[in-house]
């Protein structure tokens, strides 16, 4: 059950579990509540004493917590995925990321490790999506002769989409089509696999940019 004290500086929540410990334990999670695991012999209002000496201290942590999570929050209104705009919602629990309707809904302990896992979560779904989409389109071209590219890089550029290299078989995409719908995706894999087709029957050292 949470409790509160009030002190000088304003208002602290607190849990207080009773615990087999030798000592008084203070933990702040990212709900802002102070957990505390104490001995059932330690009087509850000897540790209320102990919050209120230390308000000031416990408030200062409780509004940093506070203001990474709206920090968190707002960073999170301007996630793009695959054409859509997904809000971000921060759910204490054991990390993990899910995509479902129109949240993003990030799973920790921690909210300021979001960004941090958001990214890890947009970087594994980016290696797939690109995969499949070469796969894809290489399907439909490989008939025509059309080799498959023996690297496929993705990195963020400043001025193109992608980029191939026909002579040692490389192909780069932007790591920026993931916010774009699929579609697009899609026309810049088959422009490139375009210039490997012609390539392929030509001479002529060619370094494609688009």
């Amino acid at each position: 059950m949470i409790k509160t004290i009030r002190v000088k500086e304003g208002e602290i929540p607190y849990i207080l579990t009773r615990k087999n410990v030798k000592n008084i334990n203070f933990r702040i999670k990212p709900d802002g509540v102070v957990y505390i695991s104490a001995n059932r012999r330690v009087p509850e209002k000897y540790i209320r004493e102990l919050i209120a000496q230390n308000g000031e201290s416990f408030l200062n942590t409780i509004r940093e917590i506070n203001a990474k999570s709206k920090s968190q929050k707002e960073a999170g209104d301007s996630f793009y995925f695959l054409g859509r705009r997904y809000e971000t919602e921060i759910i204490p629990s054991a990390e993990n990321v899910c995509l479902l309707k129109d949240k993003l809904y990030v799973y920790t302990n921690f909210p300021e490790k979001s960004e941090e896992l958001i990214g890890a979560f947009t970087q594994s779904e980016t290696k797939r999506l690109y995969r499949e989409a070469v796969e894809k389109i290489y399907n439909m071209v490989k008939a025509d002769g059309t080799p498959f590219p023996t690297k496929i890089s993705i990195k963020k550029m400043t001025s193109r989409w992608g980029s191939c290299t026909p002579s040692n078989g490389h192909m780069s995409l932007n790591s920026e089509l993931i916010k774009y719908p699929l579609g697009c995706l899609y026309y810049v894999v088959l422009h490139e696999f375009t210039h490997f087709h012609y390539r392929a029957g030509s001479r002529q050292k060619l370094l494609c940019l688009c």
